[in-house]
Protein backbone atom coordinates (compact mmCIF):
# COMPACT_ATOMS: atom_id res chain seq x y z
CA UNK A 1 0.00 0.00 0.00
CA UNK A 2 1.33 3.44 -0.91
CA UNK A 3 1.06 5.90 1.96
CA UNK A 4 1.32 9.66 1.43
CA UNK A 5 4.11 11.56 3.13
CA UNK A 6 3.41 15.12 4.22
CA UNK A 7 5.95 17.90 4.60
CA UNK A 8 4.64 20.28 7.28
CA UNK A 9 5.72 22.59 10.09
CA UNK A 10 5.08 21.95 13.75
CA UNK A 11 6.35 24.09 16.65
CA UNK A 12 8.38 26.21 14.20
CA UNK A 13 10.27 23.15 12.97
CA UNK A 14 9.92 21.40 9.67
CA UNK A 15 8.46 17.93 9.95
CA UNK A 16 7.93 15.00 7.68
CA UNK A 17 4.79 13.09 8.57
CA UNK A 18 4.77 9.45 7.50
CA UNK A 19 1.24 8.15 7.74
CA UNK A 20 0.42 4.51 8.15
CA UNK A 21 -2.75 2.53 8.43
CA UNK A 22 -2.81 -0.37 10.83
CA UNK A 23 -5.76 -2.24 9.37
CA UNK A 24 -6.64 -4.96 11.86
CA UNK A 25 -3.28 -5.12 13.66
CA UNK A 26 -3.07 -4.00 17.26
CA UNK A 27 -1.51 -0.60 17.90
CA UNK A 28 1.07 -2.09 20.23
CA UNK A 29 2.21 -4.60 17.56
CA UNK A 30 2.53 -1.84 14.98
CA UNK A 31 4.54 0.31 17.41
CA UNK A 32 6.87 -2.62 18.16
CA UNK A 33 7.36 -3.21 14.43
CA UNK A 34 8.15 0.45 13.77
CA UNK A 35 10.58 0.56 16.70
CA UNK A 36 12.36 -2.55 15.39
CA UNK A 37 12.56 -1.10 11.86
CA UNK A 38 13.94 2.22 13.09
CA UNK A 39 16.32 0.76 15.69
CA UNK A 40 19.46 0.99 13.53
CA UNK A 41 18.60 4.27 11.81
CA UNK A 42 21.25 6.98 12.23
CA UNK A 43 19.71 10.45 12.00
CA UNK A 44 21.69 13.52 10.97
CA UNK A 45 22.25 16.19 13.65
CA UNK A 46 19.12 18.26 14.35
CA UNK A 47 16.67 15.52 13.35
CA UNK A 48 14.49 13.58 15.77
CA UNK A 49 11.84 10.91 15.63
CA UNK A 50 8.55 11.26 17.47
CA UNK A 51 5.71 8.82 17.82
CA UNK A 52 2.37 10.55 17.24
CA UNK A 53 -1.16 9.33 16.74
CA UNK A 54 -2.85 6.44 18.54
CA UNK A 55 0.30 5.37 20.34
CA UNK A 56 0.79 8.79 21.87
CA UNK A 57 -2.87 8.97 22.83
CA UNK A 58 -2.59 5.55 24.50
CA UNK A 59 0.43 6.68 26.53
CA UNK A 60 -1.33 9.86 27.64
CA UNK A 61 -4.48 7.92 28.58
CA UNK A 62 -2.46 5.46 30.62
CA UNK A 63 -0.72 8.33 32.45
CA UNK A 64 -4.12 9.87 33.21
CA UNK A 65 -5.41 6.50 34.47
CA UNK A 66 -2.44 6.15 36.81
CA UNK A 67 -3.06 9.68 38.12
CA UNK A 68 -6.75 8.91 38.74
CA UNK A 69 -5.92 5.66 40.54
CA UNK A 70 -3.33 7.41 42.70
CA UNK A 71 -5.88 10.11 43.53
CA UNK A 72 -8.46 7.47 44.53
CA UNK A 73 -5.95 5.72 46.78
CA UNK A 74 -5.04 9.02 48.46
CA UNK A 75 -8.74 9.88 48.83
CA UNK A 76 -9.44 6.51 50.43
CA UNK A 77 -6.62 6.85 52.95
CA UNK A 78 -7.69 10.39 53.80
CA UNK A 79 -11.29 9.23 54.43
CA UNK A 80 -10.31 6.26 56.63
CA UNK A 81 -9.42 8.43 59.67
CA UNK A 82 -12.49 10.61 59.15
CA UNK A 83 -14.87 7.62 59.22
CA UNK A 84 -12.74 5.53 61.61
CA UNK A 85 -13.45 2.58 59.38
CA UNK A 86 -11.95 0.85 56.37
CA UNK A 87 -15.36 -0.02 54.90
CA UNK A 88 -17.32 3.26 55.03
CA UNK A 89 -14.97 5.24 52.75
CA UNK A 90 -15.59 2.61 50.08
CA UNK A 91 -19.31 3.32 50.36
CA UNK A 92 -18.72 6.99 49.60
CA UNK A 93 -16.20 6.28 46.86
CA UNK A 94 -18.58 3.95 44.99
CA UNK A 95 -20.38 7.02 43.60
CA UNK A 96 -17.21 8.41 41.99
CA UNK A 97 -17.04 6.09 38.92
CA UNK A 98 -20.68 6.76 38.15
CA UNK A 99 -19.97 10.47 37.87
CA UNK A 100 -17.24 10.01 35.29
CA UNK A 101 -19.14 10.65 32.10
CA UNK A 102 -16.38 9.31 29.87
CA UNK A 103 -16.29 5.92 31.61
CA UNK A 104 -17.16 3.06 29.29
CA UNK A 105 -20.80 2.04 29.47
CA UNK A 106 -21.75 4.61 32.10
CA UNK A 107 -23.08 7.33 29.81
CA UNK A 108 -26.64 6.61 30.91
CA UNK A 109 -25.84 6.58 34.64
CA UNK A 110 -23.78 9.78 34.89
CA UNK A 111 -26.84 12.09 35.33
CA UNK A 112 -28.06 9.84 38.14
CA UNK A 113 -24.61 9.91 39.75
CA UNK A 114 -24.47 13.69 39.50
CA UNK A 115 -27.79 13.88 41.35
CA UNK A 116 -26.59 11.39 43.97
CA UNK A 117 -23.33 13.24 44.58
CA UNK A 118 -25.20 16.56 44.66
CA UNK A 119 -27.58 15.08 47.23
CA UNK A 120 -24.66 13.98 49.38
CA UNK A 121 -23.14 17.45 49.25
CA UNK A 122 -26.44 19.22 49.98
CA UNK A 123 -27.38 16.88 52.83
CA UNK A 124 -23.94 17.28 54.38
CA UNK A 125 -24.23 21.05 54.11
CA UNK A 126 -27.73 21.02 55.63
CA UNK A 127 -26.65 18.75 58.46
CA UNK A 128 -23.57 20.73 59.34
CA UNK A 129 -24.92 24.28 58.89
CA UNK A 130 -28.71 24.55 58.95
CA UNK A 131 -29.58 22.03 61.65
CA UNK A 132 -27.40 23.77 64.29
CA UNK A 133 -28.75 27.16 63.18
CA UNK A 134 -32.37 26.04 63.49
CA UNK A 135 -31.65 24.40 66.85
CA UNK A 136 -30.06 27.66 68.08
CA UNK A 137 -33.04 29.66 66.78
CA UNK A 138 -35.53 27.48 68.68
CA UNK A 139 -33.42 27.67 71.83
CA UNK A 140 -33.37 31.46 71.60
CA UNK A 141 -37.14 31.59 71.01
CA UNK A 142 -37.80 29.22 73.92
CA UNK A 143 -35.63 31.24 76.29
CA UNK A 144 -37.26 34.49 75.14
CA UNK A 145 -40.90 33.36 75.57
CA UNK A 146 -40.55 31.17 78.65
CA UNK A 147 -39.26 32.25 82.00
CA UNK A 148 -37.84 28.89 82.84
CA UNK A 149 -39.37 25.96 84.71
CA UNK A 150 -37.70 26.52 88.07
CA UNK A 151 -40.26 29.03 89.50
CA UNK A 152 -43.22 27.05 88.17
CA UNK A 153 -42.32 23.74 89.82
CA UNK A 154 -42.79 24.75 93.50
CA UNK A 155 -46.08 26.48 92.63
CA UNK A 156 -47.35 23.41 90.80
CA UNK A 157 -46.36 21.18 93.73
CA UNK A 158 -48.28 23.35 96.20
CA UNK A 159 -51.43 23.36 94.07
CA UNK A 160 -51.43 19.59 93.63
CA UNK A 161 -50.31 18.89 97.15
Amino acid sequence: MVVPTLHTRQDLAETVDVLGYRGTAAVTHVRDGVATALAGLDLPPGYTLRDEGEGKAMDESFAALVAILLGLVLLYFSLVPAFRSFLHPLTIMMAIPLALEWAIGLERLSPLAAVAIGGLVVSTFLTLVYVPLIYDLFENLRSRFTHGTAPALPDAAEERG
